[in-house]
């Protein structure tokens, strides 16, 4: 499974965006977006760490000149370059591809299900029906 790699490199992505804040180097800049694409690749949630940036940067005062510097954008670019074979791949796919499938489920509406509770309770509900039946 590949959550622990996704989140070794999420959270080196945390600690690299912090550095980032102290000094915005184009080095730091490339080290984050390199970061954020390998945790993409790794597991693709780790993309929501670019809207978590971009929300803390546009909520701080005192970090928002970041935004108005060139390598905060090019963060960005080598996410994207990082990304660009999975997401070749998925678009050459087609219909097979995991981007299609995340649109098919996209688009569908909200709903709320409880099945993701067994997940928690079911070992429960396995061990209290084992301990009825004996």
């Amino acid at each position: 499974m590949p959550e622990p790699l996704m989140l070794l490199l999420a959270a080196l992505a945390l600690l690299q965006f912090l550095r980032l804040l102290d000094n915005s180097t184009l080095g730091n800049c490339l080290l984050l977006g390199g970061l954020v694409g390998l945790g993409y690749l790794a597991k693709e949630p780790a993309i929501l760490l670019l809207p978590a940036f971009w929300i803390y940067l546009l909520l701080s005062p005192a970090d928002r000149p970041l935004l108005r510097r060139p390598g905060w954008y090019l963060a960005h670019a080598a996410v994207l370059l990082v990304m660009a074979p999975d997401l070749a791949w998925n678009a050459a796919q087609g219909t097979e591809s995991y981007l299609y499938r995340d649109l098919a489920l996209a688009s569908e509406p909200l709903r709320l299900s409880l099945k993701p509770l067994s997940l928690y309770l079911g070992e429960w509900f396995h061990r209290g029906a084992l301990a009825k039946t004996t």
